[in-house]
């Protein structure tokens, strides 16, 4: 019987498939609503809209019994109007399934992580996925049994659960390592060019890295071994 209210959010735009997968997941388990971005609002972190409106579009790409809204605001803005469009906070916000880690230090900009942790300050218990690309044979084995596990596992009002796929081919994984800290450390190990276009002005671009190595027991431990990585995020009080 479904029984839950489910709020679904990304960062990565309501066209992303990463958060189709994560609603028809959702839907054994309760009513479920999706309100994401209009389009990519990736590394956003917690960031809102306060000095301008934002308006929601109905979405018809969803099932029939999922209510789907394309959102102008950022991630964060899209729990605080799901809230608001469901009349009720929901039981439990969902926010991926997003196309990249969100892992170790680098959390902190991610808006996948942020619309979870907004939900926490509401009171309502969240959860974060993540996987590496959106072709993850790994999500489609262990979704649906980490949601079973996680979607009534509440933690304190501070904390989200956060959920992390490898890239790996299936029969490299490894399994699931639960209780992973976050690491220090960066996943994302990016640096920039810089081209001098004129005297005052100049151009800097992003040269992509990553760092594949991890202190045991973190998350990004995890990630580099293979393993799908489940651990607590701590939001601020």
């Amino acid at each position: 019987m479904k029984t839950r209210s489910i709020l679904v959010v990304n960062d990565d735009g309501i066209q992303a498939e990463g958060i189709l997968r994560l609603a028809q997941a959702a839907r054994p388990y309760g009513e479920v609503w999706v309100v994401a971005p209009d389009s990519q609002r990736s590394g956003m972190s917690h960031s809102i809209h306060y000095l301008n409106s934002v308006e929601v579009w109905r979405q018809d790409a969803f099932p029939a019994d999922v209510r789907a809204f394309a959102c102008s605001g950022t991630p964060v803005d899209c729990v605080r109007v799901g809230i608001k469009l469901m009349g009720r906070k929901p039981d439990v916000v969902l926010s991926g399934i997003n196309n990249g880690y969100n892992i170790a230090s680098d959390i902190q900009y991610s808006a996948t992580v942020g619309a979870a942790l907004e939900a926490a300050f509401w009171g309502i218990h969240a959860i974060a996925l993540s996987q590496d690309s959106p072709q993850c044979p790994v999500t489609d084995k262990y979704l649906p049994q980490l949601l079973e596990e996680y979607i009534d596992k509440k933690l304190t009002d501070s904390q989200i659960w956060n959920i992390n796929f490898p890239g790996c081919p299936l029969e490299a994984c490894r399994g699931v390592m639960h209780g992973c800290t976050v690491s220090k450390d960066s996943f994302y190990a990016d640096d920039y060019s810089a081209e001098e276009l004129d005297p005052d002005h100049m151009r800097f671009r992003v040269i992509p890295g990553r760092n594949w190595q991890g202190s045991e027991g973190t998350d990004l431990f995890a990630i580099c071994h293979q393993y799908v990585s489940v651990g607590i995020v701590n939001n601020v009080g």
